[in-house]
């Protein structure tokens, strides 16, 4: 299982500026994919940030950086590297500022909303 200490180490590999907090990465992973590297939305999301592939596409030809949604590590670094620039574009309002995929996630016949208790738990034991 990912846990919080997990994301820390992969967000250390690129240097993103903002510098994006771990604790709000694990919180997205949380909510997005209950934490399952291998989720897949009923609308296309994938991988552990939940990415649309419109935000893949993004992200390859906007920073280069390729990368396949179901790597834990790739999907880190790439979640970091969106966000830090959606904080940039929006530096004063956080609500502007979303996760890269969003709604619930249907892996093994359970909906994400049913599992992010668990996620909660494992953020306080980390």
């Amino acid at each position: 299982m990912i846990t919080l200490e997990d994301i820390r180490t992969w967000v250390k590999q690129k240097s993103v500026d903002p510098q994006i907090e771990s604790e709000l990465l694990f919180a997205i992973a949380c909510v997005g994919s209950s934490l399952n590297p291998e989720a897949v939305s009923k609308k296309g999301a994938q991988g552990l940030f939940q990415f649309m592939p419109i935000t893949q596409q993004d992200l390859r030809e906007r920073f280069a950086y390729p990368f396949n949604p179901f790597c834990s590590v790739c999907s880190t670094i790439a979640a970091s590297i969106y966000l830090a620039w959606l904080f940039s574009r929006f530096p004063n309002d956080i609500n502007l500022v979303q996760s890269p995929g969003t709604g619930a996630t249907e892996t093994q016949g359970t909906s994400s909303r049913g599992r992010n208790q668990n996620c909660r738990k494992k953020q306080r034991t980390s």
